[in-house]
C-alpha cells in the first residue's frame, strides 16, 4: 500500500471509531415518521437534519485531523504545507457555515 492510501485508510478508521461517540451525543432519532400532519413532517425533517449534522461534524473533524497530519508530515515540503493550510481553512470555513446554519434555524424556530 502506498503512503497516501495508508493515511486515507487510517482516517476512515478514525472516523468509524468516532462515529458511535458522535451519535451518542445526539438525542435518539425516531425514524417512525407519520407525515399525516404538519407536525409529523416537521418532526421527520428535524430528525433527518440532526442525523446530517452529526455526520457532517464527524467528517469536519476528520478533515481537521487530516490537515494536521499533512502539516506534521510535510518535512519542509512547501506543496504539502500549502495543501495542509488550504485543507484546514476549508474545514474551519465549513464549520463556521454549519454553526451559522444551526443558529439561524434555532433563531427562526424561536421567532416563528
Amino acid at each position: 500500500m502506498t503512503k497516501k492510501l495508508k493515511t486515507f485508510v487510517a482516517f476512515i478508521a478514525l472516523g468509524a471509531a468516532a462515529m458511535p461517540a458522535a451519535f451518542a451525543q445526539t438525542p435518539a432519532v425516531n425514524w417512525v415518521c407519520s407525515p399525516s400532519s404538519l407536525q409529523g413532517i416537521v418532526s421527520c425533517l428535524s430528525s433527518f437534519q440532526n442525523l446530517l449534522d452529526t455526520i457532517f461534524w464527524v467528517i469536519a473533524i476528520i478533515f481537521v485531523f487530516y490537515a494536521a497530519f499533512l502539516y506534521l508530515t510535510a518535512a519542509g515540503s512547501d506543496d504539502q504545507l500549502v495543501k495542509a493550510k488550504k485543507t484546514l481553512i476549508y474545514a474551519i470555513v465549513a464549520m463556521v457555515v454549519a454553526i451559522l446554519a444551526t443558529s439561524i434555524r434555532s433563531f427562526l424556530t424561536s421567532v416563528l
